[in-house]
């Protein structure tokens, strides 16, 4: 279940920088980009390769999750 290898993921943090690229690609996802927006801001400043990519969620009004988007954004910008 893929619901549940990413909340895994998201158990991990920082740790679980290493699959940043893979998280990308389920933004797009409508059945997983809530919780990729989860595991990237749980990630935090290690996925930032992910920022062009989550900003896009945070200013399409068509996702429901515009508002985690630019929630995950500001845990991925902390320094």
């Amino acid at each position: 279940n893929r619901v549940l290898a990413i909340t895994t993921l998201q158990d991990l943090g920082p740790a679980a920088r290493d699959v940043v690229p893979e998280l990308i690609p389920l933004l797009q996802d409508d059945q997983m980009q809530y919780w990729a927006l989860l595991t990237l801001a749980a990630i935090g400043p290690a996925a930032e390769a992910a920022i062009p990519h989550v900003e896009a969620v945070s200013h399409d009004e068509r996702s429901p999750f515009a508002d985690q988007a630019a929630e995950t954004l500001k845990r991925i910008r902390q320094k």
